[in-house]
């Protein structure tokens, strides 16, 4: 789900500056068929940071894979962030692109990644998660 957000902000002696945030879309916590930590149990925040990490460095790969693009290669305009979020219970985590809505190549790579995210961990995020590459 991609969002607008503009921020008014103190110029100084100019006065109020508009300034346009990026556009975001969120891609939550882990892969979609994965479990993943729950808020309020006991060892959220530490099993939570390694999810979301695990997953935005998945989702690195996946982007060098289909568009041969990394971090390095990557739009300026155009980043992968876990994010912390302020929730009733609590913060809750999860990964987001954020990107510059005027730049067709970052548009390109965060439409991407929403429209094929993946099922379950590849191996690589399976080896950094400890969890066994087997069923």
């Amino acid at each position: 789900m991609m969002r607008r957000r503009t921020l008014e902000a103190d110029a100084g002696h100019h006065g109020k500056a508009r300034i346009e945030m990026r556009e975001q879309v969120e891609f939550g916590p882990t892969p979609v068929d994965e479990d993943c930590a729950q808020l309020g149990s006991d060892d959220y925040e530490a099993r939570a940071r390694k999810e979301t990490h695990a997953y935005l460095q998945q989702l690195w790969r996946m982007l060098e894979r289909d568009m041969n693009v990394t971090p390095e290669t990557c739009p300026k305009s155009f980043r992968l962030a876990a994010r912390s979020l302020a929730h009733d219970f609590g913060n809750y985590f999860e990964v987001a692109a954020i990107f510059d809505d005027e730049d067709e190549a970052a548009i390109d790579l965060a439409l991407h990644l929403e429209g094929n995210l993946p099922l379950v961990w590849d191996d690589e995020a399976k080896r950094d998660l400890g969890i066994s590459a087997c069923p």
